[in-house]
């Protein structure tokens, strides 16, 4: 096969992964980059097709999953995950099904409650639910 034939693939794979990010049309490309090189090197077609072949069967298998557990991998940890467990006050009242305030480290958060939780009352960060903060009064703090 024409070397030029294996560069339109490779290209092609490569416009579409871009768009897609599923990581299988990178490893055509890579394997159709195989083949363009080996036909430059006047290598039968034959080998050209089982080179690209294994080359993108051998990388969907072995390097796919790698890259899916580097996907998945949180390498960081967000202000807002680090918020579960502090105690802070509600600066406005919180009642059942309705959103309020809440102030924790001099910074004010958005908080639901499933029970009511007056101004002033201390309170308790229990979960995170986007950039909503789940509290519920702090006992510890009400003795």
């Amino acid at each position: 096969m024409s070397w030029w034939i294996w560069l339109i693939i490779a290209v092609f794979a490569g416009i579409v992964e871009i768009m897609s990010l599923t990581f299988f049309l990178l490893w055509v490309a890579i394997g159709s980059l195989i083949g363009m090189i080996l036909s430059l090197f006047q290598v039968s077609w034959l080998w050209q097709i089982i080179c690209a072949s294994v080359a993108t069967v051998g990388l969907s298998f072995f390097i796919k999953p790698l890259l899916k557990n580097w996907k998945q991998r949180k390498t960081y940890v967000s202000r807002v995950e680090t918020i579960v467990g502090r105690r802070g006050i509600a600066v406005s009242i919180i009642e059942p099904g309705r959103m309020g305030m809440v102030r924790i480290d001099g910074e004010t958060w958005s908080a639901v409650a499933d029970t009511t939780v007056k101004t002033g009352t201390p309170i308790l960060v229990r979960e995170v639910r986007s950039s909503i903060l789940v509290v519920e009064p702090d006992l510890k703090e009400e003795r």
